[in-house]
């Protein structure tokens, strides 16, 4: 339950940052809402992988496994799409373009890949889950503070909402109120 309530209220409060602005919701809205199914699906996964696996090399090979997926199921996507090598050859021409993909790369990416690895050998999936739930709250406060965006109320609630399914889980809200829904009244 307290899982259920905590996923509900980040997925609530993310359509209510996320899906607000000049256009309509299209089809790839719709596909970028399986993101979190993904994600969490492998959050799960790799926390049985690392109570299965608790050695600390593993960390890096999971780290591994991770990107070697995802440059793989990128490069299928794209060649679907048709896209060639030929596409690419003006990115590895540009010294800037190589600069940026190599920051992107290894800093973004895979330093980021690792770290998560790392926090799952002592936290749960759960937790992890609702902890990366927070990044469109980051995304809305950096523009707002750096880039002199302006939040909407609906923004404001759907940040609001994310926290607090941060702080459902955390302080384990619904788990307390079921226990105080079991107790019966003592009688006076």
């Amino acid at each position: 339950m307290q899982t259920l309530v905590s996923s509900l209220l980040a997925v609530a409060g993310t359509a209510f940052l996320e899906l607000q602005g000049s256009t309509h919701p299209t089809m790839n809205d719709a596909w970028f809402l399986l993101q979190p199914l993904g994600f969490g699906t492998g959050y799960v996964l790799l926390e049985q992988v690392f109570q299965r696996y608790p050695d600390e090399k593993y960390v890096n090979a999971m780290t591994g496994l991770k990107m070697g997926s995802m440059a793989l199921a990128t490069t299928v996507w794209a060649s679907s799409a048709g896209h060639t090598l030929a596409d690419i050859q003006p990115v590895l021409e540009s010294p800037i373009a190589m600069a940026a993909m190599t920051y992107l790369s290894v800093f973004t990416t895979a330093a980021a890949i690792a770290v998560q690895s790392y926090a799952f050998k002592r936290l749960s999936a759960a937790d992890t889950a609702i902890i990366l739930a927070t990044e469109p709250v980051w995304a809305a406060g950096i523009a707002l503070i750096f880039l002199g965006e302006t939040l909407g109320p609906a923004e404001w609630l759907g940040g609001s909402l994310i926290i607090g399914a941060c702080l459902v889980n955390e302080l384990d809200l619904m788990n307390k109120f079921m226990e105080g829904k079991e107790r019966p009244a003592a009688d006076t």
